[in-house]
């Protein structure tokens, strides 16, 4: 039997998805802060959302999650837009056993009389131009560098949410 064992081998030609990094020490604060407001149930959007992000990982992992009501169809279901990492850290779709997986966890949590409807979130890439003047007296290489620091840094896909409004970016040269 460990000749069987040892002798086994597996390739997988197809990368894994669905998968996030470990949380931060804010996610974590917030979670647990969110867990002891909804009392095992799912009943606000927020519920919801914190229930998805703390599936356990073993099940599939859930990287960026947006509830919102569902006005087309049933007035009591709603839509649950999710997304993941890829193995190098960018933004993909949940694959199907992940989804399945997030279906079964929730109905432990949601009303009898909720639906919910697990859907792809979108993902759009963009670019950004941006024009500076400095003043004479600044060292323009490391306003410029420190302009692109401050806008990578804002528009950090860990820190951003599913649906979370773009809003304009103002660098400050005095750094």
């Amino acid at each position: 039997m460990r000749t069987v064992k040892n002798s086994i081998a597996a390739e997988n030609e197809i990368p894994a998805s669905g998968g996030r990094g470990a949380e931060t020490l804010e996610e974590i604060r917030q979670n647990g802060l969110a867990h002891f407001g909804s009392q095992n149930r799912a009943v606000t959007k927020q519920d919801y959302e914190v229930r998805a992000l703390s599936m356990d990982a073993s099940f599939g992992s859930i990287a960026k999650v947006y509830v919102e009501q569902d006005t087309n169809n049933n007035p009591f279901a709603i839509n649950m837009f999710t997304l993941g990492y890829d193995a190098n850290g960018n933004l993909t779709q949940l694959n199907t056993a992940t989804k399945n997986n997030l279906k079964t966890y929730l109905n432990d949590y949601r009303l009898i009389t909720d639906a919910v409807n697990i859907l792809d979130g979108y993902i759009i890439n963009i670019g950004v131009n941006f024009e500076i003047t400095t003043f004479s007296n600044y060292n323009k290489r490391e306003v410029v560098l420190n302009c692109i620091q401050s806008i990578t840094n804002y528009f950090n896909i860990y820190n951003r949410k599913i649906n979370q409004p773009i809003k304009s970016v103002v660098c400050d040269a005095a750094w």
